[in-house]
C-alpha cells in the first residue's frame, strides 16, 4: 500500500514542528509610560502604570472633533 503525502500535509507538519521547537520570550511590563496622540480629529492622552510584571493599568482621556460639531450646527425647529 502506497501512501501519498500532499503539500498541505507537509506545510501543516512543518508549522506544527516549528511552533513546538520555538521558544517564546519572557515579556514584562515597563514601570510606567505616558503618551499623547494628536490627530486630525482630536487629541488623546494615556498613561500606563505597572501593577505586576504581567499586568498594567491604562488610563486614557481624549477629545474628539465630534464633540465640537454642535457648536457649528444651528438647531432649527421644523
Amino acid at each position: 500500500m502506497k501512501t501519498k503525502i500532499s503539500i498541505k500535509m507537509i506545510i501543516t507538519l512543518s508549522i506544527c514542528l516549528f511552533t513546538f521547537f520555538s521558544k517564546a520570550q519572557n515579556a514584562s511590563v515597563e514601570k510606567s509610560t505616558f503618551g499623547i496622540q494628536i490627530g486630525t480629529l482630536g487629541i488623546w492622552a494615556h498613561r500606563e502604570v505597572k501593577l505586576t510584571n504581567d499586568i498594567a493599568l491604562r488610563a486614557e482621556i481624549g477629545m474628539d472633533a465630534g464633540f465640537l460639531v454642535e457648536v457649528f450646527i444651528q438647531k432649527t425647529d421644523i
